[in-house]
This record gives structure tokens, sequence and C-alpha cells, in this order.
């Protein structure tokens, strides 16, 4: 067919949010959004950062600062990256790192 567009397909947050889900335990530094942002999504800290500075992580709906800090039930979308969310600090090990439990989503539930 000549002259026809194809339109993105649009994804609700739901369905994105229950695309991939998975549990994972992580343990980090400190409750900064770039130190679980970057473990949660298994990339580096300071790829992570950029996002953060590019406008592009947002926690519970507001765009993140460079030493915004996350707590228990917060929301972080890191468009491009996915979604997650902060279920429990499960304690502290013995070097004084948090041991956390994220929910993620990645990406969109077809893969683009």
């Amino acid at each position: 067919m000549e002259g026809t567009s194809r339109l993105p397909r649009v994804v609700p947050l739901p369905a994105l949010i229950m695309a991939e889900s998975r549990t994972i335990q992580a343990v980090v530094p400190s409750m900064r959004v770039d130190a679980i942002g970057a473990k949660a999504f298994k990339v580096s800290r300071s790829y992570f950062v950029k996002g953060i500075a590019n406008g592009s992580v947002t926690v519970n709906g507001k765009k993140a600062g460079k030493s915004a800090e996350v707590n228990v039930g917060d929301e972080v979308i890191a468009h491009g990256l996915g979604s997650m969310k902060v279920l429990s600090v499960d304690g502290e090990t013995r070097r004084g790192n948090l041991k956390v439990s994220l929910e993620v989503a990645r990406g969109t539930p077809d893969g683009e």
C-alpha cells in the first residue's frame, strides 16, 4: 500500500509494568536513585546519572534530581530502560551497605 504510514503502537503504562516484571534483591551503598537504578537495570552508575541529567528518569512521576533518594513504595521510570518499584529494605550488610528488594520491568512487552 503506497502512501500509508504505520503508526506506533501505544502501550498503556500498566501493561508496561506487567510486561516482564521480576523481583530482584540488590546490595546498594545508599538509597540514592542513581545507585538503585544502576543495579536494577544492570547499567553503570555513570550511565544512569546521564539519564537523570537528561531528564529521562522520574520518581513517582516527577523528574529526578542528581541526588534524589527513593523510599519503600516509590516507583522509578527510566525512559528507554523500564520501570522499577522499591519493595523493601531487607537489612544492612557488615560493611554498611543496604539490601533492598526491587520489582523491575524492562522495556515494553513487545521488546521495542
